[in-house]
């Protein structure tokens, strides 16, 4: 609670002013004004519905707050059409006489629908304007012109008026050179107008001189066909914990954005939320930059871009320096860009480009070695893909894939949801690092057939059984399995006796079902002998031999398969 010296209320004598909406409260509060800067009272009290018959020109050191009671409605009288509040001060290229210390708290600015702005500041210090509501201005509802140092806290802004919707409902202007900066915009809310919200311009010089602005947990929503910001030569502007929510209008309307920027750098939206999902049919991206542009960067969560056809950023051909840190959304990648010809994109610390019009460049930073990556489009329909200026590979509608040099490399396990497909056939490694290949979709680790083991093509000398002997020690009795599962066996024994086990195969080698071989019994092929591998336990037999000394000679060329 204030002390009745502290403060001036402009309805108390000698300023009895009516704030009954009807009529002029202006004389009351000039002269508020005056007593304030005489008696050094910085702060005047405001209640009811005061209405502005004429513009009310602020010096600074002053501040306007809304009785503790009751609410306070500043509008303007009928008929009058001009701006309610002025401070105008000089900054720097037309003197130093700035105009400082203005604040405007819990207060309730309405135009009518005919007022032109609530606020217009010039050459301003240390501005505050807190927990304030501003309606239904058909001009720019606060205008800073060189304003620096100063705040926007929790403000709301709705309901816009006038047909000149070129008109921003807030305008950051750059004066005649001079700067507009450190401007903290913070909890604020635009809802419901045709216009754009807010328009940061730095005028011809291209010297940047709106800078320094900063948007913190503020809200964007329901914007008419229009841009939600514009940034024209601007640099150094940033939105965090911010969200911008339900663009309405039409893909035939004229393209609107959630950010349009012009020829600005610097622009830095993190761990914000962008709804892009439209009431309509839009499909115009969230963002939009231009060549002249530069150093664009999104970290942290952007949303749900669910409903939006386009993709979420567009960069003008020649674009340098768009920075996307683990942007992510519900729908769509959110790193997605388009109509970036030869741009220049970093992403960390994934690659996720697409160049719908032109070539794409993007450049990849990972343990301090820099690649930079080419997407280009060929007359043919291909996609060219190159790294570091050398071509890497080619898309296109037959190959998928083509690989001019060096082949292609696949790291990794099994994945039934990704595997290489070269036609009706898959193939992948399987645990053991044995790669294997189906001809339909394989439904483990162990389906299909090994095309190439981790085992290299091993002979095994067979243990000779019931006296029999390898014939000589270059016919020794081997057996081997090769990818395919394939078992061969080679060599010739000698002795033993018919009807008797000559080797044993192990597990593995063994056949599914018994075999039965008919095989050489002498050295010039004259004789016969027939061998049985048993299936139940691996046993080479020899069942019968036609020579007359039957077990002097009995040649092994044996093949069969074996499931793996």
């Amino acid at each position: 609670m204030y002390e009745g010296e502290q403060v001036i209320d402009i309805k108390a004598p000698p300023y009895n002013a009516k704030t009954n909406g009807v009529d002029d409260d202006s004389p009351a509060i000039i002269q508020a004004l005056k007593d304030a800067a005489m008696k050094g009272i910085g702060l005047i009290v405001l209640s009811g519905n005061v209405t502005i018959g004429s513009k009310i020109t602020i010096n600074g050191d002053v501040g306007f707050i809304a009785n503790h009671i009751s609410k306070a409605i500043v509008q303007p009288k009928s008929g009058y059409t001009g701006t309610l509040f002025e401070a105008k001060g000089q900054y720097r290229s037309e003197g130093t006489s700035v105009v400082s210390n203005i604040s405007f708290e819990n207060i309730t600015f309405t135009g009518l629908k005919f007022a032109d702005k609530a606020l217009y500041i010039k050459g301003g210090y240390k501005i505050l304007l807190s927990k304030c509501r501003f309606l239904n201005f058909t001009g720019e509802f606060v205008y800073f012109d060189q304003v620096y140092d100063s705040w926007v806290d929790k403000c709301v802004f709705d309901y816009s008026a006038g047909t000149d919707l070129s008109k921003p409902l807030c305008m950051l202007n750059y004066g005649l050179g001079d700067n507009t900066n450190q401007i903290h915009f913070n909890g604020c809310r635009w809802e419901n107008f045709n216009r754009p919200a807010i328009k940061l311009n730095s005028g011809p010089n291209s010297y940047e001189t709106v800078n320094e602005i900063k948007f913190i947990s503020c809200k964007w929503e329901s914007i008419y066909k229009t841009d939600f910001i514009v940034l024209n030569r601007c640099a150094n502007i940033n939105f965090a914990l911010c969200n911008f929510a339900i663009p309405i209008g039409l893909s035939s309307d004229k393209p609107f954005y959630g950010i349009h920027v012009n020829n600005s750098n610097s622009i830095h939206i993190m761990a914000s939320e962008a709804e892009w999902f439209v009431s309509g049919d839009t499909s115009f991206p969230f963002l939009y930059a231009d060549r002249q542009s530069t150093n664009i960067s999104f970290q942290g969560n952007l949303g749900a871009f669910v409903y939006n056809t386009r993709l979420p950023i567009e960069v003008e051909s020649g674009f340098l320096g768009l920075n996307l840190y683990g942007a992510y959304e519900n729908g769509y990648p959110a790193n997605k860009v388009t109509n970036a010809a030869d741009s220049v994109i970093n992403m960390v610390p994934f690659l996720n480009a697409i160049g719908e019009n032109a070539a794409v460049n993007v450049t990849y930073q990972k343990e301090n070695k820099h690649y930079k990556w080419a997407m280009r489009p060929q007359p043919d329909g291909s996609l060219n893909i190159e790294c570091n200026g050398t071509l890497y590979a080619k898309y296109n509608s037959d190959t998928k894939l083509f690989i001019p040099s060096g082949g292609a490399f696949f790291s990794g396990r099994w994945n039934s949801g990704s595997l290489l497909r070269i036609g009706g056939y898959y193939l992948w490694v399987d645990s053991v690092n044995n790669l294997r290949m189906k001809i339909n979709p394989p439904a483990s680790d162990k389906d299909g057939v090994i095309v190439a083991s981790n085992n290299t093509f091993t002979w095994y000398d067979a243990t000779l059984l019931n006296g029999f002997t390898h014939y000589n020690a270059s016919m020794h009795v081997e057996y081997a399995k090769d990818t395919q599962n394939t078992v061969f066996i080679r060599g010739a024994s000698s002795k033993g006796a018919l009807t008797r086990t000559v080797f044993n195969l192990p597990e593995g080698f063994r056949p599914s079902k018994d075999q039965y071989f008919v095989t050489i019994n002498d050295l010039n092929g004259v004789y016969m002998a027939n061998l049985k591998i048993d299936s139940s336990n691996g046993n080479v037999i020899l069942m019968s031999a036609s020579n007359p000394n039957p077990t002097n000679f009995v040649r092994y060329d044996i093949t069969f398969k074996v499931d793996g």
